[in-house]
């Protein structure tokens, strides 16, 4: 039972982690085509 609860809360944070490095990503991409443009 515990380390169920463990385990999604790991992979809720991995999902966290890894939605906020793509968001960062895709503003900075977002950053350079408009001063790109």
């Amino acid at each position: 039972m515990t380390l169920g609860i463990v385990a999604s809360v790991g992979s809720t944070w991995k999902l966290t982690h890894y939605h906020l490095y793509l968001s960062s990503h895709f503003v900075i991409v977002l950053k350079l085509v408009k001063s790109g443009m």
